[in-house]
């Protein structure tokens, strides 16, 4: 299927029943459209985390929330983004054709532009082995969750960590994946 073809198909489907996903949550994109590849840049850390952080930061400023309830509801927040980033993921791999390859980037480290974790990253430091040092210390974020969910549904082929320098103030560690969906 050519670019047309799949443009064509994504609009007559759109509002079609056959095309809404109700095992997915509601999910409605791409059913019955397989790829060769995918090149996918999972926003598991920049869309609706932070927007629900912020309604919740926003309620605990205008103090319509106390700091327990937005401690609670900040653990709610972060139990439903494995669900969302797993729903998202199983998703994008049933868009794959058999054998088909992901090409997934995430950013899974912010720090300071001189802060330990850049620094390393400059020095050539071996990012696999201080990734696992720091997911000791303070355990697994949710752009970590993501790839770690890829790894477990999909054969890992290669992987390669990028410096993004975000602005003055932020660098993120991303790390980019190549995967094979398992037949």
């Amino acid at each position: 299927m050519d670019y047309l073809e799949w443009i064509e198909k994504t609009k007559e489907g759109r509002n079609s029943e056959k095309h809404r996903d109700t095992e997915n949550g509601g999910v409605d994109f791409l059913n019955d459209i397989e790829f060769d590849t995918i090149v996918c840049l999972p926003l598991y850390t920049q869309l609706y985390f932070p927007m629900k952080n912020k309604a919740l930061l926003e309620g605990l400023a205008a103090n319509e929330i106390d700091e327990t309830t937005y401690q609670e509801q900040l653990r709610v927040l972060l139990d439903e983004m494995t669900d969302i980033i797993s729903t998202f993921n199983n998703k994008v791999i049933s868009c794959l054709k058999p054998n088909g390859k992901l090409i997934a980037f995430s950013d899974v480290l912010e720090d300071k532009p001189d802060g330990p974790y850049v620094e390393a990253y400059d020095e050539g430091l071996p990012y696999d082995a201080v990734m696992k040092d720091y997911q000791e210390a303070y355990g697994m974020g949710l752009g970590d969750y993501g790839l770690h969910h890829l790894e477990e549904a999909m054969k890992l082929e290669a992987n390669e960590w990028f410096l993004w320098p975000f602005n003055d103030e932020r660098h993120m560690i991303v790390k980019g994946c190549i995967f094979q969906k398992k037949s």
